[in-house]
């Protein structure tokens, strides 16, 4: 009687065990995409890719959405707009899996994953990322042990249950209402962390409130960044590889660099461009300024100098491209203190030629860095107005009444078709000093011209961004010369061959601490690196923080 009655309890806890996890035909599977055509290809492509996966582990058909196609509200990328539709379509949804087009995954483990967790709890599950410092990116809300708020890393894949996202749909109309949407991965877990207590007035850039009794990250190390063949070793759900391009890059010829300066910073500025990536550009970059200045090669562009903006100076430049370089087909706009990696060696690019900058107009920009510059440009058609750089927006998450633009400051780069648009419909800036970056993201959104967001483009310093997320891929560009130095940036992220250099100091990361108590997380095989004084999670001890979840 008592072995039949360990037997029925066994079976019983079976059954509910069962009727926890549910199939992967529970999971509703979110891509966010780019309505671009390359990307939209890309996407379409895994789609079709994970559903060959998924049926024969399914009983019903797979439901894989893509966020470029209709269904989606516009702002989709900064992933809130989701929720609402997600929540209305997908009542009976236990778990929604939120990918890249660069997410890799391995479903057989994504799935015990999530054996071991009750989608019946309001759970956020993600690769934790957190910042190390205050960083003007998160409006320098305070970091560091004890107060850093842990976000997911996109591109690894992250979760929500579906209590969770069903209340945050039925909240996020008067919870979440940022100005500027510039890192959607912290301004999620953000929302998510402060939605119980939040008004639309308290919400970024303020200071959070002291109460927190939203969801917090749980870090789950199977969502991993690593490529596939060390995911694979670590036991890997997700992985984020890189892939070397489909495309050859395009001639460093097709392309213009248009540098934005003014007189009062060609002394301090233009010397170390030159000295970095200006002398692989030579023969296709132009100076720009208010005076000319033989000594540093700068023209008048015949716009005076403002302190801020520059919107005007930026749509001169695109007219004089449009008029004096008929033959070139990619025109690059950076401020004179943004630096930039043009060139790679031929074997970080599979046998292609040098430029890189170049190389990022290939195939997967996200991922194929530059390689990236010149070779991403390759993978792109000159005739589908195209503008390219790290996307913001303002108000994005309000969709049609909101904007993204490319950020300045990581460089702006655009297609003759493009700059074809604007010149032919000549707009006019409000006035002089009217943010450049921001009035180009309403022209293409009145032309149609495609925004691409690439993750290669960097609109602050190499410090502000987490350093796991700088080891995985080849940086395109980083923006400003303080507080740290140009030239060790450059040296460190932005060279040929570039790797850590012996004059960098190594992180300490030391996990901040919060009220959610963790058990040490073991670290993800690699082997220690030396980087850039920047913040982040060192890939070494890839311990999420102790205001995060762990479960392993």
């Amino acid at each position: 009687m008592r072995r039949s009655t360990g037997w029925l309890g066994f079976v019983f806890s079976a059954f509910l065990l069962s009727s926890v996890v549910g199939d992967l035909e529970d999971v509703v599977f979110i891509v966010v995409s780019q309505n671009h055509p390359l990307h939209s290809a890309i996407a379409e492509h895994k789609k079709n890719f994970w559903r060959e996966r998924l049926v024969p582990l399914t009983k019903n058909e797979p439901v894989i959405l893509l966020t470029h196609e209709a269904w989606a509200p516009s702002g989709a990328w900064t992933i809130a707009p989701l929720f609402p539709v997600l929540s209305k379509q997908f009542a009976a949804a236990k778990w929604f899996f939120f990918a890249s087009e660069e997410t890799e995954v391995d479903f057989h483990k994504l799935k015990k994953v999530l054996e071991r967790y009750d989608f019946r709890e309001p759970l956020f599950l993600g690769h934790a990322l957190w910042d190390t410092q205050p960083t003007i990116l998160h409006h320098y809300v305070p970091a560091g042990r004890g107060e850093a708020l842990v976000y997911p890393h996109f591109p690894s894949g992250w979760l929500l249950s579906s209590p969770l996202l069903h209340r945050a749909a039925s909240v996020l109309q008067h919870k979440f209402n940022p100005n500027f949407n510039i890192d959607p991965q912290y301004e999620l877990a953000s929302f998510l962390k402060y939605m119980s207590s939040l008004d639309a007035v308290s919400f970024f850039p303020e200071a959070p409130p002291r109460s927190n009794d939203g969801v917090l990250l749980t870090h789950v190390p199977e969502l991993c960044m690593a490529d596939e063949e060390g995911g694979a070793k670590r036991g890997c759900a997700t992985s984020c590889p890189q892939r070397t391009s489909g495309h050859a890059p395009v001639d460093l010829t097709a392309v213009w660099f248009a540098v934005k300066t003014c007189e009062k910073y060609h002394h301090a500025r233009l010397p170390v461009l030159a000295q970095t990536w200006g002398q692989d550009a030579a023969g296709s970059i132009g100076y720009y300024s208010d005076v000319e200045d033989p000594a540093y090669f700068t023209s008048n562009i015949g716009v005076p100098n403002t302190e801020q903006g520059h919107c005007r100076k930026t749509m001169a430049i695109i007219h004089k491209f449009y008029r004096d370089y008929p033959h070139r087909q990619w025109l690059v706009i950076v401020d004179d203190d943004t630096l930039l990696r043009l060139l790679c060696d031929v074997n970080e690019i599979g046998g292609f030629s040098p430029c890189c900058l170049v190389t990022i107009l290939c195939f997967y920009p996200p991922t194929c860095s530059v390689r990236q510059l010149v070779s991403v440009l390759g993978g792109y058609s000159a005739s589908i107005p195209t503008l390219m750089g790290e996307v913001y927006g303002y108000k994005a998450h309000l969709g049609d009444d909101g904007s993204a633009y490319v950020t300045g400051g990581g460089g702006m780069v655009l297609n003759r078709a493009a700059a074809t648009s604007i010149v032919d419909r000549d707009y006019q800036c409000p006035y002089d000093s009217y943010p450049d970056d921001m009035f180009l993201g309403l022209v293409a959104k009145q032309l149609g011209i495609h925004l691409v967001h690439s993750t290669a483009f960097h609109q602050c310093q190499p410090r502000d961004y987490p350093i796991s997320t700088l080891m995985i891929k080849v940086a395109i560009s980083f923006h400003r010369h303080q507080p740290q130095d140009p030239f060790t940036i450059y040296k460190s992220f932005l060279m040929r061959a570039s790797s850590p250099v012996e004059d960098i100091k190594p992180i300490t990361s030391s996990p901040p601490d919060d009220t959610k108590p963790i058990t040490p997380s073991p670290t993800d095989g690699t082997k220690p690196i030396t980087s850039s004084p920047t913040g982040g999670i060192n890939p070494i001890t890839s311990s999420p923080p102790e205001n995060s979840k762990l479960q392993q």
